[in-house]
């Protein structure tokens, strides 16, 4: 009896604090000065306080609400405002010179723009993506020489012809058949992060070989530390409104299937670092190393006498961390530089010719070296990730009041600055709905470096951006040298449209037929 009433005291007082929370927020929301400001929110009601536009933005594609809001106020607009759910303020920018305000300001103590991802966070840990302030510069400074190592470059070489040349076999094997380049892309660029960074193999490429075996037309995965990220990362309303109120750090108290594959993920992420320290460990002269095994030597030459390693708590929340954006992301833009090359028959001709005239055979290895003086792929990719950029939206929360372009926003507010407007703003492309991969041979000195961010700008910038580009050129290049790529008969009149979580898709999934060069 003793412990039903202490249950249904934090029970009651934990309802309490929910109410006085709402009620505190509502009178802050009223009074708010961003109401002033262009945006769709005119009615100050209960009922939009409660709901915001979250219905409007979750049922339309990605970014077209706010591009409505965004084109009723006019291009020349620096912020447009609207309410989410129970009160929180938004910001919206597509302005590059306000992009670059809030980009280039001070991170590394006491940031006035800060990450907070709070839901991903209660996930991934403090990785570079999430942490704030001292920790995430000490980590930066630690992890960057890894990434500018020709290491990295040659691990790449190593190892992604091998599994591209196994991911052709496969398409060979199914000639005439609809590939879902998406998962294909997903699976392969898993195994090539496991391996380069991890020394860690997903087996996930061995699944796309099932795949062109029998009449099972999914990609299934079936690695533990992927199912339980995949699983952690999956959207939850219960986990949303916690973060509402500030109590995310109760959402494993309250599910119990969070926490438990919560640790699950932790126990899968930790054997792959045990793993890598016993091959760090072992390893041979002149064997080339993963990047997980570099940074068990990279130390933070900043912190005074003593030189500090990553812990490895640290190093597990990093290998997620990677995991997810160096997969991703890179998956991401092969699968939507396919979706273009079906899009444009002509410009995959120059494709492959700018790559025929690189290369010394017509089954030889692509190296970096012959990838490296193509200029129009180059510039094919650049338009892919104008169009399609795999971040569509990056976010920063104030924290503290501060003015920006001429107006004073209260701390708290979270400025969205969205990447994918961005790249068709008028003020900046010409056409900017128009694919012409010639736009990025033909810039002039008046080009705004913040009008294009697939990576990001600033002190938190991509650390990965190179490598990423590295990989994705040669995932690519084989497979345009390869294959003529149509796109599916069943989706020749789909109508795709962009959706956004964590990176950006288009639905359906993009289904190709492939056609072997002669």
């Amino acid at each position: 009896m003793r412990a039903m009433l202490l249950i249904l005291d934090w029970i009651g007082g934990l309802f309490a604090f929910i109410i006085l929370s709402a009620l505190i927020k509502w009178i802050i929301w009223r009074r708010s000065p961003l109401h002033k400001l262009p945006g769709p929110i005119k009615e100050l009601s209960l009922l939009t306080w409660v709901k915001g536009v979250f219905v409007e933005i979750n049922e339309e594609a990605f970014m077209k609400p706010q591009e409505r809001w965004w084109k009723q106020a006019g291009i020349d607009t620096p912020l447009i405002h609207w309410t989410g759910m129970f009160g929180q303020h938004f910001l919206m920018t597509v302005d590059a010179d306000c992009v670059k305000q809030i980009l280039t300001s001070k991170v590394d103590v006491d940031p006035l723009y800060m990450k907070n991802y709070v839901v991903v966070k209660r996930s991934l840990g403090d990785g570079l993506v999430t942490a704030n302030g001292s920790i995430w510069h000490r980590h930066r400074r630690i992890i960057q020489p890894a990434f500018d190592t020709k290491a990295l470059e040659n691990k790449l070489s190593c190892v992604v012809p091998g599994l591209v040349n196994r991911l052709i076999q496969s398409w060979i094997s199914k000639e005439g058949n609809d590939v879902d380049v998406a998962s294909h892309f997903s699976a392969l660029t898993l195994d090539v992060i496991g391996i380069v960074a991890f020394s860690h193999d997903f087996q996930a490429t061995d699944a796309v070989e099932k795949w062109s075996s029998d009449i099972n037309p999914s990609v299934k995965l079936h690695d533990p530390l992927i199912r339980a990220l995949r699983k952690e990362l999956s959207p939850n309303i219960l986990r949303m409104l916690l973060a509402s109120f500030n109590l995310q750090r109760f959402d494993d108290t309250i599910l119990r299937s969070t926490r438990e594959n919560r640790k699950v993920l932790n126990d899968a992420v930790g054997a792959v670092v045990k793993k890598a320290k016993v091959s760090h460990s072992l390893s041979e002269s002149g064997r080339k190393k993963c990047l997980l095994e570099l940074l068990f030597d990279a130390e933070d030459a900043h912190s005074g006498h003593e030189k500090r390693k990553l812990s490895f708590k640290e190093l597990r929340d990093e290998t997620k961390t990677v995991l997810i954006s160096g997969h991703d992301t890179t998956s991401t833009l092969c699968a939507f530089a396919v979706y273009r090359l079906t899009k444009h028959p002509h410009i995959q001709k120059l494709v492959f010719k700018d790559i025929m005239d690189h290369t010394t055979s017509t089954d030889g290895p692509i190296t970096l070296e012959m990838i490296k003086k193509m200029t129009y792929f180059d510039a094919f990719l650049h338009e892919v990730l104008r169009l399609h950029p795999p971040v569509g939206m990056i976010a920063r929360d104030l924290s503290r009041r501060t003015n920006l372009v001429g107006e004073s926003i209260p701390a708290g507010t979270r400025i969205q600055i969205s990447i994918y407007l961005l790249h068709r703003n008028p003020k900046y492309w010409t056409d900017p709905e128009e694919f012409k991969p010639e736009r990025w041979q033909e810039r002039d000195e008046k080009f705004h470096h913040f009008a294009f961010l697939p990576f990001s700008a600033g002190g938190r910038n991509c650390i990965g951006q190179r490598f990423a580009m590295y990989e994705a050129k040669l995932i690519l290049a084989p497979i345009i040298r390869e294959f003529e790529m149509m796109l599916s008969p069943s989706q020749e009149n789909v109508d795709f449209k962009h959706v956004n979580f964590i990176t950006l898709k288009i639905i359906p999934s993009v289904k190709v037929r492939v056609k072997r060069r002669l």
